[in-house]
């Protein structure tokens, strides 16, 4: 009796580059076919860049027919395609790719990279499953369509999407995007400096960061068009000196003009299981958001309430567009503060997808919260040290002080402890002032 895993997975990107498409939840389910797949794509017409739904459950069917379906639109070929500790695929075809980092005799790294010109994919085979891999959000959404005009029914939602159709199985999986940027954003990053507004006395900004800086080289995901939401957290070290207060404004720094209409939004987060879950609990549009600081004011604020969540996220909501002006580039990095990972969420999603924006610097983004602060309040945060010294050698500790009070401090008293014991206690002489 024939067996076949009958398996597309349908991955997308929206970036230039995939962060890792190690990372692919693969569904494979091991049926007995003895039906004729419905392959009607009615009313979705097929992406002529890459293989169709119905040449996919055509291969399944007909193996010999893979060959020449992989000649139509150009495809190269690498046998024995092995992801280090990973997968294995008999047959990987790549195409507008290029191989990942190749680390023994037929051992990659990961799954092919996309390159910057046309549309990027690639079709593995693998014990009878095929996976097709898109680096495109329209490219994907296309697939689905044609997953749905197939007559595929969603069976389980999640990560990964099933699709079912009597005895065949499609498992459509949205990958995590990579950031991608332009040339000019990695050799320079630029510090645009203003002057903060005096803020009232029962007002301070919250944030990785706090001052009027902000990166005027953008970064953005600029192979895929639509909505995208950023956010970064502002853990409790730092949120927790604003718990009880309430959050009556925003504000974000966009790099370009041109960028459209965007949302400031607000969520508290928790973690179980090591995932990050995400709750919005304000929000405020601007219309047509300017280059440089854009602010709004909450027309329904938030009161911070940390015995209900773990902390809080601060993030915005843009339409993404497609090409390499300006404004295709609208997310501001700066190397300042506490550097915290930026995640990216997908529209109407809730999972929170890394990009490795830390080398880059924190999300410019901040919040305004208000309430009845002490005249002192001093916070340490973000120690950096070496993690190894030789015995009787002095080592070196790097921190950053900040004063969420309404009045300057002139001086304070650092103190190290080791095991508990007390080693090292220096005052510090100079200015820490709370209205900066």
């Amino acid at each position: 009796m024939k067996q076949n895993q009958w398996i597309t997975v349908a991955m997308a990107t929206i970036a230039l580059t995939l962060a890792s498409c190690g990372t692919i939840k693969k569904s494979a389910t091991n049926t007995d076919v003895t039906t004729t797949p419905t392959t009607t794509t009615e009313n979705v017409e097929a992406n002529t860049n890459f293989i169709s739904i119905a040449e996919a459950i055509d291969m399944v069917e007909h193996p010999e027919k893979i060959a020449n379906i992989m000649k139509k639109y150009d495809y190269k070929l690498k046998e024995n395609y092995e992801i280090y500790r990973l997968d294995k695929f008999s047959k990987m075809y790549y195409k507008n790719c290029r191989l990942a980092k190749i680390l023994t005799a037929n051992k990659y790294e990961d799954y092919p990279k996309p390159l910057q010109k046309g549309i990027s994919s690639y079709v593995a085979l693998e014990d009878g499953a095929i996976i097709i891999g898109v680096f495109n959000q329209t490219a994907y959404d296309n697939l689905v369509a044609q997953v749905k005009a197939a007559g595929f029914v969603l069976d389980m939602p999640g990560n990964e999407d099933v699709y079912k159709n009597g005895n065949r199985t499609i498992g459509c999986n949205e990958a995590e995007p990579f950031l991608a940027q332009p040339i000019s954003s990695v050799k320079s990053h630029n510090s645009l400096k203003a002057t903060r507004a005096n803020l009232p006395a029962n007002q301070r900004y919250m944030g990785n960061y706090t001052s009027d800086n902000y990166n005027d080289k953008g970064v953005g995901f600029t192979q895929n068009e639509g909505k995208l939401t950023m956010v970064t957290p502002i853990r409790k070290e730092i949120a927790g000196s604003f718990d009880g207060g309430k959050i009556v404004s925003m504000r974000a720094a966009i790099p370009a003009d041109g960028v459209g209409a965007i949302t400031l939004k607000v969520f508290t987060y928790s973690t179980a299981s090591g995932k990050m879950r995400c709750d919005l609990v304000a929000e405020q549009e601007i219309s047509n958001a300017k280059n440089g600081w854009n602010d709004v004011t909450f027309t329904n604020p938030y009161t911070i309430d940390f015995s209900k969540a773990e902390g809080i996220m601060l993030g915005f909501t843009y339409t993404q567009k497609k090409g390499s002006t300006p404004e295709c580039y609208p997310i501001s990095l700066q190397k300042e503060g506490t550097i915290e990972k930026v995640y990216a969420m997908m529209e109407g999603g809730q999972d929170l997808y890394e990009f490795g924006s830390e080398k880059y610097g924190n999300l410019a983004i901040q919040a305004v919260v208000e309430k009845d602060y002490p005249a002192k309040d001093i916070m340490l945060h973000s120690v950096t040290y070496n993690k190894f010294t030789k015995a009787s050698n002095n080592t070196k500790f790097t921190l950053n002080i900040s004063n969420y009070g309404t009045t300057p401090i002139n001086s304070y008293t650092v103190t190290a402890t080791v095991d508990g014991n007390q080693i090292k206690e220096q005052t510090v002489n100079g200015t820490v002032d709370g209205n900066l």
